[in-house]
């Protein structure tokens, strides 16, 4: 009997844990250290930095050397080469004029840094899309709340139409748009609970993980006191994407110099043991060899090809420096406007919508208005507060995408 109520309670213990844990709400730093080890993207970019690095490796040793084997004066009649009447054996080795190491290293080095940005870059960006779907989740959450204490007013506000009507001290029309207006809400609650899902499944997609589908970080205002040029010039110094440009420019300017340095042949030194069967070693040969730029059009091609890739790139990165302000710009103007609208909510808008809809209520209990101007009054409520919450979770997704283009964050 203990052994059967000590297994009933175990159960039970693990099956509470498990449902606390499945249901537990998730913080905004949980998704964000969450994202930043199984987000498919960010992994990929990580992958592709480490990929570059091994180059430059390969770009730092000298080409690799070739062993040589040779069977020489093999007599006509012979069928093995063993027969041969010397054995000649050693190796060649391909040696680049030391400033063509050098500029391919550097390129390569180059290269690296620039996956390193692009890295970066992405997880700024996959920073941004979480908090973005981290706090569309609040919000959706937050809109069924809402709605859910809305249609509870509305309840309330049919009972009450409902009795007047019944001692003749409100019209049927009154009843009606109670009734209609209480129907609605009641339906925008399972459009809510919809939101919900979706927005989680955005936010899970991110997460490349499950999640409760709840969220225990609230969004918060800040006191905005950025100046848009310093913004500007903080982006065009820190910006990873920029830093990219900059790199694969340089790397690609080590490519070109790299491109009319080949027309200086390299030398590949050969250096063999001459054997004779019997007889013992009989000298060494040494040579050197090189390859000469005979076809000298094919040598001027690749040069400008690689002077139009480099152009190609250095408009590139000049396009991106002037798109970088523009992007700037516009979402420090979209942060600016959300946190200065989050100041007249908080200090009027929320404040006068609540009066106006208690004013409203005492005025029709006291049939000093009918139901339609206190149903606006009530929805104008509903609005304010949904708009308030949106504000509030837009001015966290424009923080965090100004954060992407500074390359940094916004204390």
């Amino acid at each position: 009997m203990f052994f059967r109520n000590f297994r009933i309670l175990t159960i039970s213990t693990i099956f509470f844990l498990i449902t606390n844990i499945a249901v537990s709400a998730l913080t905004l730093d949980q998704a964000l250290e969450t994202a930043n080890k199984n987000n498919p993207k960010t992994l990929s970019s990580y992958a592709m930095y480490e990929e570059a690095k091994t180059k430059v490796v390969q770009k730092n040793w000298l080409p690799q050397p070739d062993l040589m084997l040779e069977y020489k004066q093999i007599p006509q009649e012979a069928r093995n080469p063993v027969n041969a009447g010397m054995y000649m054996y050693g190796f060649s080795q391909k040696l680049p004029f030391p400033y063509k190491l050098w500029l391919s290293h550097s390129s390569a080095w180059n290269m690296e840094n620039r996956y390193k940005y692009l890295y970066e870059q992405q997880a700024w960006d996959t920073r941004a899309d979480v908090v973005e779907a981290y706090y569309k989740l609040f919000f959706a959450n937050r809109k069924y709340e809402i709605n859910k204490s809305n249609l509870e007013i509305l309840k309330r506000f049919k009972r009450v139409s409902e009795s007047k009507y019944v001692v003749g001290k409100a019209a049927q029309s009154d009843l009606l748009t109670a009734q209609i207006q209480y129907e609605l809400i009641k339906n925008d609650d399972e459009t809510f609970k919809r939101e919900i899902s979706l927005a989680q499944t955005a936010l899970e997609r991110l997460l490349n993980k499950n999640t409760g589908g709840t969220t225990e970080s609230a969004p918060k205002a800040f006191d905005f006191k950025l100046d848009l040029e310093k913004v500007k010039e903080l982006a065009q110094k820190l910006n990873p994407m920029l830093l990219a440009l900059k790199s694969q420019k340089n790397s690609l300017s080590d490519a070109h110099a790299l491109s009319k340095f080949d027309i200086i042949p390299d030398i590949k030194t050969t250096v063999l043991q001459r054997e004779i069967p019997n007889a013992g070693l009989n000298g060494w040969d040494f040579k050197l060899s090189a390859e000469i730029p005979l076809w000298f059009w094919s040598k001027a091609a690749a040069i400008n090809e690689a002077g139009y890739t480099q152009d190609i790139v250095e408009q590139a990165y000049l396009d991106f420096k002037n798109e970088l302000n523009q992007k700037v710009e516009t979402v420090y103007i979209k942060l600016e406007t959300t946190v200065r609208t989050d100041k007249i909510y908080k200090d009027s808008i929320l404040k006068k919508t609540k009066q106006a809809l208690s004013s409203a209520e005492t005025a029709y209990r006291a049939d000093r208005i009918d139901f339609l101007t206190l149903s606006n009054a009530q929805k104008m409520n509903f609005d304010a507060e949904l708009a308030y919450y949106k504000n509030l979770v837009e001015i966290e997704i424009h923080k965090a995408r100004l954060e992407a283009l500074i390359g940094g964050e916004i204390k």
